[in-house]
């Protein structure tokens, strides 16, 4: 019989090492708040190509208001930052389907533009697409040649532009219009007018400064078309506000804007 022996464990007496505690700071609270946003700030300095679009209703017939943005010549007289506008070709298309004559109508095809903002003129020239009663679209650079403008519109500052108003009737349920399904014995009084604006610059810094102003030149291109209706359809005395009113613009973006269009104006 195996004998049993018995177990001992050995313990050290050796004292164990002290635990070091280090008391660390309680920790703050997250904020919301920062001096610079990066988010806002990556907006601002994109270069690439601007795309807005801007739409309001009008309470006068769509005929009348494809009249009133077919007239390009008219366009330095209400539209902002436009100080000079002058059709140089015109074409003679079909009239519209529900046109009250079928009679061809004659449409600018082609137009010179020039414009002026912070201080720096630029002159366009555009390929004009009229769609009677319907739309009017302007084209520069790229955009014109692609439609079939002479090349030279490329020498421009811009490497495209594509400006285009459309013009649709907005129906009321329970009208004459309506009934008729907008015939033009019968035409809607009210429109939904939308303006499409997208360019893009030689110069990414233009398009920089030409984001920064976007919006804002957008809607007073709209306000003023809207001013100009009153002033011609509806015969109202309708003042012409300066194009910078109300301009909500930062500060440090529009000093950069100016500057780098001087600039490269400087280098003519």
């Amino acid at each position: 019989m195996a004998s049993l022996r018995p177990s001992f464990r050995l313990f050290s007496l050796a004292p164990a090492p002290a635990r070091v505690c280090i008391a660390t700071p309680p920790s703050l609270p997250a904020t919301r708040r920062s001096f610079f946003d990066i988010s806002r700030l990556s907006s601002l300095l994109d270069s690439s190509p601007v795309n807005i679009s801007v739409s309001r209703t009008l309470p006068y017939p769509p005929s009348a208001l494809y009249r009133l943005v077919s007239d390009v010549d008219s366009y330095s007289q209400f539209v902002p930052f436009c100080e000079e506008s002058k059709v140089t070709k015109w074409a003679t298309v079909p009239a519209a389907a529900d046109a009250a004559s079928s009679d061809p109508v004659r449409v600018p095809v082609e137009a010179y533009l020039r414009v002026g903002i912070l201080g720096v003129n630029e002159v366009f020239t555009s390929r004009l697409r009229c769609d009677p009663g319907v739309a009017v679209e302007a084209l520069s650079g790229d955009a014109a040649v692609a439609a079939g403008a002479s090349a030279a519109v490329r020498s421009g500052p811009l490497k495209s532009l594509v400006t285009k108003w459309t013009i649709s009737p907005v129906l009321i349920p329970g009208t004459d219009a309506q009934k008729a399904g907008s015939t033009h014995s019968e035409e809607a009084q009210q429109s939904l007018v939308q303006l499409q604006l997208n360019y893009d610059f030689r110069d990414p810094a233009k398009n920089i400064a030409g984001r920064a102003l976007s919006d804002g030149v957008a809607a007073k291109m709209i306000e003023a078309f809207e001013a100009q209706a009153r002033r011609v359809i509806a015969g109202k005395d309708e003042p012409v506000v300066s194009p910078l009113a109300g301009l909500n613009i930062p500060a440090p973006i529009k000093a950069f804007a100016k500057s780098q269009l001087q600039k490269e104006a400087e280098k003519k």
